[in-house]
Parts: structure tokens; C-alpha cells; sequence
């Protein structure tokens, strides 16, 4: 009998916490309703927001438009007439030269390939090389050799040819 009554207590307990358990359950179920539910509610209101958004825009829209050129407007004159007052007529003159040097500048333009004839000790023999290039292109046993070489390569590739000396100085070749 108290073997019965044990097994009782222990089914009641298990009945408990299975009763718990399906509270928390169906709370969790009542809040992903809720959430939902909240979810089209605000859905349905950023809709009538935009609506009412852009009818207001629509009325609006040339009224603030127009208003904010000209604040543009204004405020690019206010500012340069600021600039034109507060420069010197020294900076000014440096700006013009700035304009005048950029303006036959063109975009895009790059610096021209430089090719330099040298003698070398090492190889004891006269290079070619191309400015910022580790590689030789060519040596020879003379100057003159080394010069013609250069200028067609200068003249091909519409490039400039830099003739050293022996002894490192730039000269006529």
C-alpha cells in the first residue's frame, strides 16, 4: 500500500512538471501571435505613412524644390564672394598660373619613358636600360654601339635617351 502511494506522489510530480511545461509552451505560443499580429499592425501603418508621404510630397515637392535652388544659389555667391575677399592678389595670381598650367595639362597624360645608355664596370661593357627597371635591355662592347641602339629605341617608342659619360656625368654623347 505505501508502495502505491509512493508511485501516486511520483506520478503527480510528473504530471506537474508536464503541466509546466505546457504553460511555458503555450506562452511562447501566445507570443509569437502577439508579435505577429504587431508585425502587420505596423506593416499596415508604414503603408498609410507612405501614402500620406507621398501625397504631401506630391503637393510640396516643386515648392521645396525650387526653395532649395536657390539657397544653392545663394549660398555659392555668398561663398564666393567671401573667397574673392579674403585672397591676396598674390594667391590670386598663383591660382591663375594653377589654372592656366592644368588647362594645358591634358587628363591622363603620362611622363615619357626615358631610356639611359651607361658604362658599366662590373661588366665592363655600355648598357641600356629603362628608367625604373632593373632589367638591362642590352650592352655592348662601344659607346657608339650603345648610342644607335638607344636612339632607335628612344625613336620607336617615342622616348627620351639619356647618354652618360665614363665617368657618370649627362653630355653630349
Amino acid at each position: 500500500m505505501w508502495l502505491l502511494k509512493a508511485k501516486k506522489k511520483d506520478l503527480e510530480n510528473e504530471i506537474s512538471k508536464l503541466e509546466k511545461k505546457l504553460d511555458k509552451i503555450n506562452e511562447k505560443i501566445k507570443k509569437k501571435e502577439d508579435r505577429k499580429k504587431q508585425k502587420v499592425v505596423n506593416k499596415q501603418n508604414q503603408n498609410m505613412a507612405i501614402k500620406v508621404d507621398e501625397k504631401n510630397a506630391s503637393n510640396t515637392s516643386k515648392e521645396v524644390f525650387s526653395n532649395r535652388d536657390t539657397d544653392l544659389k545663394e549660398t555659392k555667391n555668398n561663398n564666393i564672394q567671401r573667397s574673392n575677399k579674403s585672397k591676396s592678389v598674390n594667391e590670386q595670381k598663383t591660382l591663375e598660373i594653377d589654372k592656366k598650367q592644368n588647362k594645358s595639362k591634358k587628363l591622363g597624360e603620362k611622363k615619357p619613358t626615358r631610356y639611359h645608355v651607361r658604362f658599366d664596370e662590373k661588366s665592363n661593357k655600355w648598357i641600356i636600360k629603362k628608367t625604373g627597371s632593373k632589367r638591362l635591355i642590352a650592352s655592348y662592347a662601344s659607346k657608339e654601339e650603345a648610342v644607335k641602339r638607344g636612339k632607335e629605341l628612344a625613336k620607336n617608342n617615342r622616348a627620351i635617351l639619356s647618354v652618360q659619360r665614363k665617368d657618370g656625368r649627362f653630355g653630349t654623347h
